[in-house]
């Protein structure tokens, strides 16, 4: 998922941010004041049940990414350029578009961060 991040350059929010470790907490900005006077009272912050169901195209299309996103630049765009998803079809044509040398530097960084 971290390869398709920095490959597409896809913002996540907290839904994702959430179900990957990244974050422990979300509250919106809007009650930010509801927060602060809660925490200055219990001395700790509320879970995050207020994140709202929205749809996320990065876990609904999760089992591809990780099956696509892998090994080297030309391994990833020869399966999205063949792929039947529609999902695929739309990365491969936002990847085209990008420079292909920063696919390649990202795409080589990571090759090297797990071996």
């Amino acid at each position: 998922v971290g390869l398709y991040l920095g490959l597409s350059g896809e913002i996540i929010g907290p839904k994702e941010l959430i179900y990957f470790g990244l974050a422990t907490h979300f509250q919106y900005s809007k009650d930010i004041k509801n927060i602060i006077s809660d925490y200055e009272k219990n001395g700790f912050l509320t879970d995050s049940q207020n994140i709202e169901e929205t749809y996320s195209e990065l876990l609904s299309n999760l089992e591809f990414i990780e099956e696509t996103f892998v090994g080297d630049l030309n391994k990833i765009m020869k399966k999205l350029r063949s792929t039947e998803s529609e999902f695929g079809k739309k990365t491969f044509k936002k990847l085209i578009k990008r420079c292909p040398m920063s696919l390649i530097v990202t795409t080589e960084n990571n090759l090297k961060s797990i071996s």
